[in-house]
């Protein structure tokens, strides 16, 4: 009897470490797309009001408005040409329109600036 309790703890702690650690990948790749798309959503109000912001001013302002503007932020804010940016081709053309991008491996979203390089 207590060799059956014994075998039967050790399943159920076998099992409660490989379901996370074997489900969770899995569960990550096939939501990919929509945590995408809420990350997207969640940033659109602050790169909206980054580039209203940024978009009146002339070029050789923008840097220095955006060191000002980095205080408010617990993440950096860059401002790059186009020719900086390296954006996957499917996503070439919804951020050439303006859309929110990923551009690398750790998540960086980028938004161009209406009407700039």
């Amino acid at each position: 009897m207590k060799r059956i309790f014994i075998t039967i703890y050790i399943l159920l702690l076998g099992t409660l470490f490989t379901i996370p650690l074997g489900v969770g990948p899995i569960v990550k790749a096939l939501f990919k797309d929509e945590v995408l798309k809420a990350e997207r959503a969640f940033a659109r109000g602050t790169f909206s009001l980054l580039a209203e912001r940024l978009g009146r001013l002339d070029p050789g302002k923008r840097q220095e408005e955006l060191e000002v503007l980095q205080n408010r932020f617990g993440y950096p804010l860059t401002l790059l040409t186009l020719s900086e940016v390296d954006v996957d081709k499917g996503d070439q053309a919804d951020f050439l329109k303006g859309l929110i991008v990923e551009i690398d491996e750790q998540e960086t979203l980028v938004m161009r600036l209406p009407a700039s390089n």
